[in-house]
């Protein structure tokens, strides 16, 4: 009798290990994405779309470690739309942050790189290690990112509607 009452208290805690586990233990590979910038299945998605598909949940990018949140956020299609602009922008006294904070609206891996205490260090390295002939977007990217970081944080904004925009 005594065994029957056991097996779901084993099973219980073998759930919250597994849990814990789960919790606790960091991501070492950065994120796949279905498709890539350019690709026909981009030119035949919607705005939205390709922003829903660039999505990665917040909880998993939190637990991924700094070179594997790095190469997530450099491998994000949408940072091909964010280095164009902000090519458009540096003809002017160039706005790094601007873009980078339009960016940060729908995708939160910006963010949460800029926060890690070696997130630069990290960046840094990757392009101290990526050879401009190998990848230029990638140096351009993370040029573009650091550029937004030395700007500082960016002066909320309103659009008609009093929506707040950072």
């Amino acid at each position: 009798m005594k065994k029957k009452h056991i097996l779901p208290w084993l099973l219980a805690g073998l759930c919250v290990v597994l849990v814990l586990v789960w919790a606790l233990y960091p991501v070492r590979t950065p994120y796949q994405y279905p498709t890539t910038f350019g690709s026909e299945e981009w030119k035949a998605m919607t705005p939205q779309e390709r922003w829903a598909v660039c999505d990665v949940p917040v909880g998993l990018m939190e637990r991924m470690t700094t070179e594997a949140l790095a190469e997530t956020v450099l491998n994000n299609p949408q940072m091909e739309i964010m280095a164009s602009r902000l090519v458009i922008s540096s003809y002017m006294p160039p706005d790094y942050r601007r873009f980078y904070d339009y960016v940060e609206m729908f995708f939160q891996g910006t963010v949460l790189l800029e926060k890690r205490k070696d997130g630069r260090a990290v960046l840094e390295k990757i392009y101290a290690e990526t050879k401009e002939e190998e990848n230029s977007h990638k140096r351009q990217y993370i040029r573009y990112i650091l550029a937004a970081w030395d700007q500082g944080p960016s002066k909320p904004s309103f659009v008609p509607g009093g929506i707040p925009i950072r």
